[in-house]
């Protein structure tokens, strides 16, 4: 009876440990294991394995389990290590860093300006993609190209209705049925239209009407507008047409590109959950130090800094007060528990 008290306390106390968050020895030799710190030998193809290519690792290969399989020069297969030595292959784990565009800072790695961590971590990507190239999010193509998304197959493409040239998208004019070589056989049926792709689309400044059978002009905050595609353009994703005049749909505010500047664009209002890419996509307007913000951009979302507590469901107040009182109702119901196992076998 007694070495059974005994055995429930232990596993209390290993259970309470466990929920605020202290390490628990689980290896032979006496050291603390966490699973962050393990081997990263995930693969999406080869190129991931190439890392473990030394010594005595002769091949590498990426198998259906998407896992990195390392062999020597005798085909037989071996622990992948990988060529500079460390815990982990992935942003935010220790230096030195083996991933592409990333860099050691206060030996954690992290990418280096203007990129972005992909969702995994293992991957850098450029903060602004251009068509074709890698992206991670939508925002990340439609900082160069306003109609454009992110696929997939994480590659920027134009949207839907779109068709690509030298780089930008061209709003194509479908109802206008002409598979056309020059400009000159889209422009003598439609008004302020090119040739691109052999199709026939609205040149640069226009986009094609909700009936894609004429070319509208694009137009900028609080100027006269039939269609959304007119406000989009200039304002961006958060563009809209309403009432006859461009203005920012909900979700999203009025700004301007530089100080001083009339060009308006219209930007997200910045809550917990967004999308983001850089830490200044989650800093508000008031806040001038990314680094002191209430927010933080964690796996590309916006999300409460350490020391902040969720507010309202959008924002972010100083003062842990949800992570303090959960932590203090989970060490009061384990010490009830323990006392209560005590209790009973005495």
């Amino acid at each position: 009876m007694g070495n059974s008290m005994l055995l429930i306390v232990a596993i209390n106390l290993l259970a309470f440990r466990h929920c605020i968050g202290v390490q628990v020895n689980l290896d032979h030799d006496g050291g603390s294991i966490l699973k962050s710190q393990l081997m990263d030998t995930n693969c999406a193809d080869e190129k991931d394995c190439e890392q473990f290519r030394a010594g005595d690792i002769k091949q590498v290969a990426c198998d259906d389990k998407k896992t990195c399989i390392c062999k020597d020069e005798k085909d037989n297969v071996m622990a992948c290590m990988p060529n500079d030595q460390k815990l982990a292959n992935e942003i935010g784990m220790d230096c030195p860093c083996l991933i592409k565009h990333s860099i050691c800072k206060n030996n954690k790695c992290e990418c280096k300006a203007n990129f972005t961590a992909t969702e995994d971590n293992k991957h850098c990507v450029p903060v602004t993609s251009q068509l074709d190239e890698i992206c991670e999010i939508d925002l990340n193509c439609q900082r160069a190209e306003p109609f454009s998304t992110c696929l997939d197959t994480k590659i920027c493409e134009c949207d839907q209705g779109f068709t690509k040239e030298n780089g930008t998208c061209y709003s194509i004019l479908d109802k206008v049925d002409i598979t056309c070589e020059g400009h000159q056989t889209c422009h003598n049926n439609t008004a302020n239209s090119v040739c691109a792709a052999k199709h026939c689309v609205c040149k640069q400044g226009f986009v094609a009407s909700r009936n894609e059978n004429k070319c509208l002009p694009v137009m900028n905050f609080e100027e006269s507008c039939e269609e959304h595609l007119q406000c989009k353009y200039r304002l961006g994703e958060g563009g809209q047409c309403s009432h006859g005049k461009c203005s920012c749909k909900p979700g999203y505010r009025e700004s301007y590109v530089e100080s001083g500047s009339s060009q308006a664009v219209c930007t997200r209002e910045i809550t917990v959950g967004i999308d983001c890419t850089t830490p200044v996509d989650c800093v508000l307007e008031h806040e001038d130090d990314p680094h002191k913000s209430s927010m933080v951009c964690s796996n590309n979302s916006c999300i409460c800094r350490s020391g902040f507590s969720l507010v309202d469901e959008k924002f972010c107040k100083e003062g842990d007060a949800v992570g303090a009182a959960t932590q203090n109702g989970i060490i009061s119901h384990y010490f009830v528990l323990l006392f209560a196992t005590i209790f009973f076998y005495f």
